[in-house]
């Protein structure tokens, strides 16, 4: 083992003997991830070594954004502004800010919304003559778009080949432009939240990826799921 200052200690004014003392960092367990992959609650554990039990449902929203919002100030800082600040973004955002961390413009790292008002809730189809797309539900420790995308989550369900499905919200992930359909889903909580991988935005009629199929005024394809005409 070795040890290593707290980085705590470069950003936060109101020291306590806590903050001054050395952490004991066996390996990589502490290491954040990089900056383009989402946090999960999982991780927050992990980095911070504190249960996140207690935590509002915004609140990895909240450390995400400002995580992506400030670069180089530690997750630990961010987690112990949020609960000094009561989960509050915009309290946290200007704690933060009024230490002299760095600060860039934000880009959501999560995903952000894609379409024109109006555009959903619509009909899909899975394109897939012989494949499933897997049904994720919303929550837990691990759940993040990311590790939806990558399958590193268990799936809840499955919308069957060329089975039809109706989206209500799509958003688009900030690595790579995957794009993730929030849908209705029969017979499951009205509570919960469910989304399926669509793939990426494509020109319908050309089969393309291209800029202009990725704005606002593509007909909103996708890779593995077509929209339907009615």
């Amino acid at each position: 083992k070795k040890t290593k200052k707290n980085r705590m200690d470069v950003y936060w004014p109101e020291k306590t003997q806590e903050h001054k003392e050395a952490d004991e960092v066996d390996g990589d367990e502490h290491e954040e991830p990089a900056l383009d992959v989402e946090l999960t609650l999982q991780d927050v554990e992990r980095i911070c070594r504190e249960s996140v039990e207690d935590w509002p449902p915004h609140a990895l929203t909240v450390l995400n954004n400002m995580r992506h919002r400030f670069p180089e100030y530690p997750v630990e800082g961010i987690v112990w502004r949020m609960r000094k600040n009561d989960f509050v973004g915009g309290k946290v955002m200007a704690a933060i800010r009024s230490t002299g961390a760095k600060e860039v413009e934000m880009v959501p790292p999560s995903a952000v919304k894609v379409g024109l008002p109006g555009s959903f809730p619509w009909t899909y189809q899975n394109r897939s003559y012989d494949k499933p797309l897997k049904v994720y539900k919303e929550g837990g420790k691990d759940w993040s778009f990311y590790n939806m995308r990558d399958s590193k989550i268990d799936p809840c369900g499955d919308i069957p080949a060329q089975g039809k499905f109706k989206v209500t919200e799509v958003k688009r992930g900030n690595e790579f432009g995957f794009c993730f359909g929030r849908i209705e889903s029969a017979g499951s909580a009205k509570d919960a939240t469910y989304w399926t991988v669509l793939g990426l935005e494509v020109n319908r009629t050309h089969w393309t990826t291209n800029d202009q199929s990725r704005s606002n005024n593509c007909d909103r394809s996708y890779t593995d799921a077509q929209r339907c005409d009615s």
